[in-house]
């Protein structure tokens, strides 16, 4: 999710709360999304913006986190279906 790698053998993926559990953020799909492990860990608790900025002033990612966050919460799930 922010920096853009996919999910591979090496790569494994964990949830992020966009609002941090400690800031109120709730376990809602509304408010998670999915990122590499080093991305969770080095965000902490930082809000999603200075955080993508933290990422573009390393070269890191192509700049497009903020988008792709708004896209990923603002995407209904669908429905589960069950045999």
């Amino acid at each position: 999710m922010y920096c853009g790698r996919a999910a591979t053998k090496s790569v494994t993926l964990t949830l992020d709360h966009v609002v941090a559990h400690s800031e109120g953020g709730a376990d809602t799909a509304a408010n998670l999304v999915t990122c590499c492990m080093w991305c969770n860990v080095a965000r902490g608790v930082s809000d999603v913006d200075l955080f993508a900025e933290w990422l573009r002033r390393r070269g890191i990612g192509d700049g497009g986190i903020e988008q792709r966050v708004i896209k990923a919460i603002s995407t209904p799930l669908s429905p589960v279906k069950r045999k």
